[in-house]
């Protein structure tokens, strides 16, 4: 967009693998409909060159604070039990699994006997979506520089658990562990699951979570799985390159001069065949959710802003009215019984106060967004998750679990957190 014809700034942003010509065309249309309107349109362009490959303008770099990492006694991650959220979840590292029964008003550990620091480093949870007794747990850490890891199950809602795998490499005390959940039910089929390590790729689970089998990414820094639950069978994943997390300032990673590439990968057949939609260097995917109206339109939380894709041609950023170029972990959708999903969500940042945005789809498939109230005086926005109502919410920051009934205009810290 430009005032004066000279001086431009990104209004949107989007990701499209096919536009890999090397000459692009552009054209500006003008119309009116017959009959509604008389009015003659009347437009001149000139002097349009476009060339590719070029130099693109140089992406503003968001630089947190080093300390801004994973901390022992933090939550980092809250995951829904059941639809109406009266069942929560929340995740970190030393303190292992935590489990509300009154959407977030108390809350209790349900690491039954697990006690080694590898199991209680949670990097991921997931919770059947018709027997919510059910659980899946994947955590690990490093101990004398030997990574130790595992994925456990639990059928009493965490009274105990049993370790069903050693082949995923959950690491619950890096940066990712901020990042979206890497294990997931099939809500159309749970028998049918999904889950990732730190590089060891996806593995399936086609019994519940009781046997798994290598199904492919190895090498991939998987951040986030979900299946869609508007789509039978879509399996989207998302990861983020190591080199993001250096130009972040995250500790144990390093900037490097040839950036890596982050991926959204789809499969349409639970995981059988999977394919990268979308793909960019600097950059990488965080979190995912879906819209209830169309099973084709996906919310992207990512280390460059909010990104979102209608058509799963292109992936979007709308940037009016959001905090774009700066680290969004925390998003979460809620699904009314009529009309299009509400999404929440927010920066990351290193700052004392916490911004949260709220959006929907509106005209042309566009989302339209809008800032909520001015959040409590806490930094480093890791989840959120609605309650049963839209004005009800959980979020994770790193003083601990806040929980709003006004659409955040108040809060109150339900689970005060000491990291250190």
């Amino acid at each position: 967009l430009s005032d004066d014809g000279i001086s431009w700034r990104k209004v949107i942003d989007r990701i499209d693998n096919h536009l890999a010509a090397e000459t692009l065309h552009a054209g500006v249309a003008f119309w009116t409909v017959p009959g509604q309107n008389r009015t003659v349109f009347h437009g001149m362009v000139d002097q349009i060159k476009i060339e590719q490959p070029g130099e693109l303008p140089s992406e503003p770099d968001e630089r947190l604070n080093a300390e801004n990492g994973v901390t022992i006694g933090r939550i980092n991650g809250l995951v829904r039990g059941n639809s109406d959220g009266s069942s929560l979840y929340a995740r970190g590292n030393g303190i292992g699994l935590l489990r509300s029964d009154d959407s977030g008003e108390t809350w209790q550990s349900c690491n039954g006997d697990l006690t080694a620091p590898a199991a209680m480093a949670v990097r991921s949870v997931a919770v059947h979506p018709t027997n919510p007794a059910v659980l899946l747990r994947g955590g690990g850490d490093i101990s004398d520089d030997t990574p130790r890891s595992g994925l456990w199950r639990s059928e009493d809602s965490g009274e105990q658990w049993t370790q069903v795998s050693s082949d995923l490499d959950f690491d619950g005390t890096t940066a990712r562990t901020l990042f979206g959940e890497t294990i997931a039910f099939s809500p159309h089929d749970p028998s049918i699951v999904a889950a990732a390590g730190e590089t060891n790729g996806l593995y399936m689970s086609h019994d519940g979570g009781l046997t798994w089998n290598y199904q492919g990414l190895k090498g991939e820094r998987v951040t986030c799985v979900a299946f869609n639950p508007y789509q039978k069978g879509m399996l989207v994943i998302g990861t983020c390159p190591d080199s993001e997390l250096g130009r972040l300032g995250f500790s144990g990673f390093s900037v490097s001069d040839e950036p890596g590439i982050g991926r959204l990968h789809l499969s349409r057949d639970n995981g059988k065949n999977l394919s990268a939609m979308f793909e960019m260097p600097a950059w990488g995917m965080t979190d995912i959710r879906f819209e209830k109206m169309r099973s084709s339109v996906i919310y992207g939380a990512t280390t460059r802003g909010l990104y979102y894709t209608f058509n799963l041609t292109g992936f979007y950023q709308r940037r009016h009215g959001l905090e774009p170029d700066r680290l969004h972990v925390a998003i979460d959708e809620f699904r009314p019984d009529v009309g299009r999903s509400d999404v929440l969500s927010g920066p990351f940042s290193g700052e004392d106060q916490m911004r949260l945005y709220e959006g929907r789809i509106g005209y042309y498939w566009s989302p339209v967004w809008k800032r909520l109230p001015d959040a409590p005086s806490t930094a480093n926005l890791r989840s959120a998750v609605y309650l049963n109502d839209l004005n009800s919410f959980c979020i994770a920051t790193q003083d601990g679990i806040f929980r709003s009934t006004d659409h955040g205009t108040t809060y109150r810290c339900v689970y005060p957190t000491d990291g250190n």
